[in-house]
């Protein structure tokens, strides 16, 4: 996934279905309107709403371009049951 400066990756409060790892770029963490966080290269995001079912619970947004991988529920439920053994 590539996004540039100003995008919204995720939106607190909207269904999750993909699980985030950061390659390369920077993002800020904003719950309830203030910055919570910041996330760069190594960091991961996304996963508790896939975990719990949940609505997600922050808005991440891209700093400057951002390059992530990410895996959909589905494969990030199933690497969770074959490394939980």
């Amino acid at each position: 996934y590539e996004f540039n400066a100003g995008d919204i990756v995720v939106q607190q409060g909207q269904v999750g279905h993909t699980f985030f790892v950061v390659e390369k770029g920077s993002l800020s963490v904003d719950v309830n309107g203030k910055i919570a966080n910041k996330l760069d290269a190594g960091c991961s995001f996304g996963g508790l709403a896939l975990l719990y079912s949940c609505p997600r619970t922050a808005t991440v947004r891209a700093d400057a371009f951002t390059r992530c991988w990410g895996a959909r529920g589905d494969t990030f439920q199933k690497v969770l049951q074959e490394n939980a053994q």
